[in-house]
């Protein structure tokens, strides 16, 4: 009677196996198709996704209601070496006053002090482009400078922003004209 009750327990055991065996393996299946059909098509590499982010706008954000604007960020420039700065900028409408500091992150030597007035072009939901002139005095050239420049700058949430911006520093005092523009890329905060 035990050898029965065994062999029985056995043969169950083993038809309950053999069902999950069955029941499980279409999940990992579907599972599978599920993962490997997901993957984009074509990848973007970093300039379209970037171009994407800049030319698409969220309608959740505007830079309506924003009077300061604090940003950290780095310029290229002239192709030669980067230098971080820190830039303020209160928004007076469509006009605004700026002031940056360049330093070159080497045990805080700053590079250039600048101030400057700019005018909003377009203000979309999320995203602003802006041209300004800012007006300083290069420390590294011992010249004063005049910089005109595009900034176009896209909100992350409510009071985040990531922006990008050209310009073309301008010396006086001898120095040699400059053909080749300043790229910067920035993060910031708006109040």
């Amino acid at each position: 009677m035990k050898l029965k009750i065994r062999k029985l327990n056995f043969k169950i055991l083993l038809g309950l196996t053999f069902l999950s065996g069955i029941g499980i393996l279409p999940v990992t299946a579907s599972a599978q198709s599920l993962t490997t059909n997901s993957l984009p098509v074509s990848p973007q590499n970093f300039f379209q996704t970037a171009a994407n982010y800049f030319t698409s706008a969220n309608t959740n954000y505007t830079w309506t209601g924003n009077t300061l604007e604090v940003a950290a960020g780095a310029d290229y420039m002239s192709s030669v070496n980067w230098a971080n700065y820190l830039d303020a900028q209160y928004d007076l409408g469509r006009f605004a006053i700026e002031a940056k500091m360049r330093n070159a992150g080497i045990a805080g030597t700053v590079d250039s002090a600048e101030a400057g007035i700019g005018y909003t072009l377009i203000s979309y939901y999320s995203v602003k482009l802006e041209a300004g002139v800012d007006g300083g005095y290069d420390l590294n050239r011992n010249a004063a400078l005049i910089e005109p420049k595009l900034t176009l700058r896209d909100k992350l949430t409510a009071n985040t922003f990531l922006g990008l911006s050209i310009s073309l520093p301008i010396w006086a005092n001898g120095q040699p004209m400059n053909s080749v523009p300043d790229i910067g890329i920035e993060t910031g905060f708006t109040y």
